[in-house]
């Protein structure tokens, strides 16, 4: 159901994460969405996607203009939160008045909130109610919303911005399905806080796995290995820019994702898209949970989105603004 942005606020309660599930039936409705979204992830594409357009009801008006909408996803265990501000601040630079947003439960069932606006671009928020599913299983729905929402509003290329696992599912959708016609064509991507090749404890180690002259990890974990090896698969239109973080503390970390982690998606993408760009936002602005609402860093997205330049460096009072436009 769509509403007006008004109820979008009343339709939060609506939407009942994993993390936020308590007492022994919510334990038990959680414990259940994570093993289904579990099997899910490992079987075929075809069958965990189920995707069957024709069941798409078309809301295209009559003549529509050519629009180019952007998709902000959140990673793991986020949420409404994770993504409020930065589809506040593109509301704001774009002077729309509302969003639609998103809503993916654990067995891929989509619902609508908000509305689609007749702006250039359109914002749209996803949000995971399974939030606490892997990498694989987010870019499984996004395998999902992806086609729904081109057939159900008529747009034909799109731009997206992903924090954290948001980000690395995006590169994993968009690497596995790049020849598929139902999807649409990428224009812009923002990767914030990417784990591209590993979390700290979790396959990584501040300041131990180095990048070498080339840009490439010394050490390659399983997701950055198959992406490594499909990477001139990435669309080639597509500007990308990452965004990434160091507290500066001495660990060059953001507290979860080291640096060379996230710039590791640099030796992957540099040939392969029309224009690469990357970022190190610092100090405590360049925290990975503070990333996603820091203004500066809004700033960077929505200038690179809506105004094809990227704001250089990201800590100046008197940024430079570079255009990429060509």
């Amino acid at each position: 159901m769509e509403g007006s942005g008004e109820s979008l606020k009343s339709a939060e309660q609506s939407i009942r994460q994993t993390t936020q599930m308590n007492g022994f039936w919510g334990r038990i409705t959680a414990f259940f969405a994570i093993i289904g979204a579990l099997i899910f992830s490992f079987l075929p594409k075809r069958i965990a996607q189920h995707l069957d357009l024709s069941q798409v009801e078309p809301k295209i008006p009559l003549n529509h203009p050519i629009q180019i909408p952007t998709i902000f996803v959140h990673g793991f265990r986020g949420g409404l939160n994770t993504t409020e501000k930065m589809v506040e601040a593109a509301i704001d630079y774009t002077n729309q008045q509302d969003f639609l947003r998103v809503i993916v439960d654990w067995r891929g069932r989509i619902r609508y909130q908000g509305t689609w606006t007749t702006n250039e671009n359109p914002i749209i928020q996803i949000i995971f109610e399974e939030n606490i599913a892997s990498m694989r299983m987010h870019s499984r729905w996004l395998e999902l919303v992806l086609p729904t929402l081109k057939k159900r509003y008529g747009f034909k290329k799109f731009n997206a911005v992903g924090h954290s696992v948001g980000a690395t599912a995006l590169l994993n959708c968009l690497l596995e399905n790049h020849d598929d016609p139902m999807f649409p064509t990428l224009n812009k991507v923002i990767l914030v806080a990417g784990p591209f090749n590993g979390v700290i404890a979790l396959g990584d180690i501040p300041n131990i796995n180095q990048l070498t002259l080339s840009g490439r990890p010394m050490l390659m974990n399983m997701h950055y290995l198959y992406w490594f090896f499909h990477k001139n698969e990435f669309p080639r239109d597509a500007k990308v820019l990452n965004i990434y973080g160091n507290t500066d503390t001495g660990f060059n970390t953001d507290k979860y994702i080291t640096v060379n982690s996230a710039r590791s998606i640099n030796y992957l993408l540099r040939d392969t898209a029309s224009i690469y760009h990357e970022i190190e936002v610092h100090g405590t602005s360049g925290e990975h949970s503070v990333m996603h609402d820091d203004p500066k860093v809004l700033y960077i997205i929505n200038n690179f989105l809506f105004n094809d330049r990227v704001v250089e460096p990201a800590g100046s009072t008197n940024p430079v603004l570079e255009d990429i436009s060509y």
